[in-house]
């Protein structure tokens, strides 16, 4: 509920204007990705996206302190990803493999970082990876517009996984 007041009150503080270039998907485990450039990014999306969907959030800002932990894990029901311990112990992608297996969707902020909004950044390999392992879930673009006269959210038809094959070793 809080969730549901934060997202309508982003979508009317940036003028939000959605267009579909596709329905609504039903719930179920999909992979949506969008550029990104505000905090506000999730929240204006959620309201668009089938439920339960989780954004996936770095755990290194998203969880160094109790109000970020809480806005993120109880408010958002993000999903928090360790990007500092990557090794054969630790697979950053096993909670978001976990959802998927769960039937969730999850929202993936691809470029790693918020950019300036206008020009997409090279997409961390992540997306790739967690397409591989699970070649069943769809994969839904998210294009935001941030523009000074309103967002423009323009959801995109889905996409397949590319054909499961192993991935390069260096993970970007």
């Amino acid at each position: 509920m809080i969730a549901d007041g934060i997202g309508l009150g982003a979508r009317i503080l940036t003028l939000t204007r959605v267009r579909r270039d596709t329905p609504a998907p039903a719930p179920g485990p999909h992979i949506f990705f969008s550029n990104h450039a505000s905090h506000f990014d999730f929240a204006v999306l959620r309201a668009g996206l089938p439920r339960p969907t989780h954004p996936v959030a770095a755990a290194d800002y998203w969880a160094v302190n109790a109000f970020r932990r809480f806005l993120s894990l109880r408010v958002f029901d993000a999903v928090l990803v360790d990007r500092s311990l990557v090794d054969r112990t630790h697979d950053p992608l096993a909670p978001m493999l976990a959802a998927l297996d769960r039937g969730h969707g999850l929202l993936l902020f691809p470029e790693g970082t918020r950019g300036d909004g206008k020009t997409l950044q090279p997409f961390r390999s992540g997306i790739y990876h967690l397409a591989c392992q699970r070649p069943k879930s769809l994969l839904f673009p998210i294009r935001i517009h941030h523009r000074p006269t309103g967002w423009i959210v323009n959801f995109r038809p889905p996409t397949h996984p590319p054909p499961n094959q192993p991935a390069a070793s260096t993970p970007r």
